[in-house]
């Protein structure tokens, strides 16, 4: 089956070692970690499957079949058109487990998330994270993103509208993203520090202009 390979920069690529289930609605026997259960099953409950070393899965009825290197919504269309020789009209729902991301700096909870849809921006990110801090620097937002088995970096500035339309702002499996502190938290900083010196350098003058008064 032929796929059309135009692929939205912010769509996620399915890789080796991801954890995927995979529903075909009415067909529980068929489905691996079914979204269409009563209770959805997936990670927490043990139901999914790995994608395997040779970007391979295997499924009842149709047997392996090649996921490593589609998107998400690829590979719903090549397993459904796949279903069609053995169902009618099947409805395929795969979905990837392992979708997540780094957020770490001035963010009220750093740490990692989640993906919970697969068209996540860094502003959902943002509130993932309970929002920014006030000595957040958002015009210097970096973002580490692995292309190629390579990590590369980026400076993004979340305050400009431009750039929060593009594409490039939606996340990709494994981001990290920094939101460095400003200079008034710098600043507050160091004077915080001096305040102990300040205090005792003003106690050590007194005393001395009390002594030189006897």
């Amino acid at each position: 089956m032929e796929i059309s390979r135009w692929v939205d920069p912010g769509e996620t690529m399915i890789r080796e070692g991801d954890k995927v289930t995979v529903s075909i609605w009415g067909f529980e026997e068929l489905s691996v970690g079914s979204s269409y259960e009563r209770f959805n099953s997936g990670e927490v409950t043990g139901r999914y499957i790995y994608v395997s070393q040779d970007g391979t899965i295997e499924l009842p009825l149709i047997g392996k079949i090649t996921l490593s290197g589609l998107t998400i919504r690829e590979a719903n269309l090549f397993i459904t058109e796949l279903y069609k020789k053995y169902l009618v009209a099947p409805i395929v729902n795969l979905k990837v487990l392992n979708l997540n991301f780094t957020i770490l700096g001035e963010v009220n909870s750093p740490g990692n998330y989640i993906l919970q849809q697969e068209r996540h921006n860094l502003l959902q990110a943002l509130g993932d994270a309970g929002g920014v801090t006030q000595y957040a620097d958002l015009k210097k937002t970096m973002v580490y993103r692995k292309i190629d088995d390579e990590w590369q970096d980026y400076h993004v500035d979340l305050t400009d509208f431009e750039v929060l339309n593009s594409s490039f702002t939606r996340l990709q499996v494994g981001d990290i993203i920094y939101i460095p502190p400003n200079g008034r938290k710098v600043i507050e900083k160091e004077s915080s520090s001096l305040t102990p010196l300040i205090s005792i350098f003003s106690s050590v003058a007194i005393i001395l202009s009390l002594l030189l008064r006897q």
